[in-house]
Order: structure tokens, then C-alpha cells, then sequence
């Protein structure tokens, strides 16, 4: 709220998730995907998934947002996966809000099939 009051720039957080996908006992999915979803479509944070080896992609599934479904992580390649980040927020702050960004591919960090 004071960025806006004061003019001053901000971004949007990003909130990464890196997850084996399987929930506490008792914990409210539903009301979890809601509150992500919702956070989303209000531009209030941007939220990426990635699973761990073994997760359950199901229940990951139902928390992300659509626009962006969990990836999973190749093995155990945390630093490339980070590297990736970095290097996304790099592209995504010299953007401007609206603008439509070509973030890095994600093959050297996540196992995807074609």
C-alpha cells in the first residue's frame, strides 16, 4: 500500500512452491487453491509449482493456477532450477505490467515428456 501511496515502483511477489506434493493431515486443499487462484487473478503475487521426484501431481495440480501447472523438478537440480529463477526475475522486472514476456526454457532443470 505505501508503494502506491508514494508513487514509489514495485513488482508483484513470486511465491514458489517446491513440494512432494502430499498435504498435512487435514489441511484445507480446497480453501488452499482458492486463496492461490484468487491471489493470482488479482495480480497480488505470482505463484510457480514445482514438484520434487515422486510428488503427487494430482493434488499440486489443484492448487496451481491453471496458467501455470507444476513442473517437475529433473532429479535433484536445484541450482539450474534457481539459475532459472534468477534469470526470470531478471527479464520479468525490466518489463513492464501487461507486457507478454519470453522467460528461459526450463529443460536443463525440469523432467518434462513430449
Amino acid at each position: 500500500m505505501w508503494y502506491k501511496e508514494t508513487g514509489q515502483p514495485y513488482y508483484r511477489p513470486f511465491i514458489v512452491l517446491i513440494t512432494d506434493g502430499e498435504p498435512s493431515p487435514g489441511q484445507d486443499i480446497e480453501g488452499i487453491s482458492k486463496k492461490v487462484r484468487q491471489g493470482v487473478t488479482d495480480k497480488k503475487f505470482i505463484f510457480w509449482t514445482m514438484g520434487i521426484k515422486g510428488y503427487n501431481h494430482s493434488v499440486l495440480s489443484k492448487i496451481c493456477p491453471s496458467t501455470a501447472p507444476p513442473l517437475p523438478l529433473d532429479g535433484y537440480k536445484f541450482s539450474a532450477f534457481f539459475t532459472w529463477l534468477s534469470n526470470s526475475i531478471s527479464i520479468i522486472n525490466k518489463s513492464k505490467d501487461g507486457d507478454q514476456v519470453d522467460l528461459p526454457p526450463v529443460s536443463d532443470w525440469a523432467q518434462i515428456k513430449f
